[in-house]
């Protein structure tokens, strides 16, 4: 491949005429030609030199100024060798009953190396016209049954830019018989409508992604239908924070359970929210049980400050405690029944009763 490359430069420096060489120090010997102000009619009538070098019945070889013509004197195709090193070719319409005329074919059997400047491709799929087809632009029907253009290569395929690709389309599919990869060295952005207001939709049976940091904004509501979540932190170091200005719903018809190495713990401000989920609430920190029973079970002991009153109504109230039990108060205990007794029974041990003073009825 690079002596083939080393052979075109050399066919391409030395192809030209002493008017118009080729070679690049060549160019920039030209001089620059400055258009005359004179009005058209000062200048007088411009004049055209057309030497006929053959003339057949159905094709003509012309010298046009300078520009070799090689024409079909019945529909105008053939090839244009301009005196400014331009070529032209142009391809017949066709017709009469030629269903593959007008085409530009090309069978190169040992491949095709081409080099060029800035080039310009433009595909129609109109048949009627080879320079007018209906584009995005002027229809929304233009272009959507035929097609412009078609590629077919039998292994792999490789474009390599030192710039910008840009792929324009009204509807553009990406469609790979087994892998599509999207690689950027640096980053990969997918972006939705013109200022990311559009919808991204992902279809797939499985999704799984592998990062080192995930950082995701939803500046509206975040909305998640699924049949199981399961959250694995392998780190030790490893926190779950969830920080809200607003409230907090959790709702389970099943069972909700729990678990902590360390120690849990419950604060509330107790400050009323206008809006909250709680409706006029009586205490700042509330457990109610539905059916069945209330248990707390302390492995050593339990502590319950409260800096107004205890209050602890039930049908039966028992406490329980495997080696003793205090009640401590700052100012005074009482104990009231509205009915029945007041039963304080040692079963092994004594009853004391200590105090300044003591009445008994």
């Amino acid at each position: 491949m690079a002596k083939s490359r080393e052979g075109f430069d050399q066919v391409y420096d030395s192809v030209g005429s002493s008017k118009t060489p080729r070679g690049a120090g060549n160019f920039e010997k030209r001089e620059t030609t400055v258009p005359s102000s004179t009005p058209d009619e000062e200048q007088g009538p411009i004049t055209t030199e057309i030497t006929v070098l053959v003339a057949g019945k159905r094709y003509t070889l012309t010298d046009d100024g300078g520009d070799l013509e090689i024409r079909n004197k019945l529909n105008g195709m053939g090839i244009s060798i301009q005196e400014n090193g331009d070529i032209m070719m142009l391809s017949g319409s066709g017709g009469n009953g030629k269903a593959c005329g007008g085409r530009f074919i090309v069978n190169s059997k040992g491949g095709q190396l081409v080099k060029s400047g800035a080039a310009t491709f433009e595909y129609t799929a109109n048949p009627d016209s080879s320079t007018k087809g209906g584009g995005s632009d002027e229809s929304s029907t233009a272009g959507k049954n035929d097609t412009a253009k078609s590629e077919l290569c039998y292994g792999d395929s490789i474009t390599e830019v030192h710039g910008e690709v840009r792929i324009k389309g009204t509807n553009i599919v990406l469609e790979a018989a087994d892998v599509l990869s999207l690689i950027g060295k640096s980053s990969v952005l997918i972006q939705a409508g013109p200022n990311g207001g559009g919808e991204l939709r992902i279809n797939a049976g499985q999704i799984t992604e592998t990062c080192g940091t995930r950082v995701g904004l939803v500046a509206g509501q975040k909305s998640d239908i699924i049949s199981e979540e399961v959250s694995l932190q392998y780190d030790p170091r490893a926190s779950v924070n969830v920080i809200s200005p607003g409230h907090m719903n959790v709702k389970a018809a099943g069972d909700i359970s729990l678990g902590a190495g360390g120690a849990i713990e419950m604060i509330a401000l107790g400050i009323k929210q206008p809006l909250g989920l709680i409706k006029d609430p009586v205490s700042t920190i509330g457990m109610k049980t539905v059916a069945g029973g209330l248990t707390l079970t302390s492995a050593a002991f339990t502590n319950i400050t409260a800096i107004g009153p205890l209050t602890q109504a039930s049908n039966a109230t028992t406490i329980t405690s495997t080696t003793f039990l205090t009640a401590l108060a700052g100012t005074g205990i009482n104990m009231l029944t509205g009915t029945g007794n007041v039963d304080i029974t040692a079963t092994t041990g004594n009853v004391n009763v200590k105090g300044l003073l003591i009445y008994l009825n």
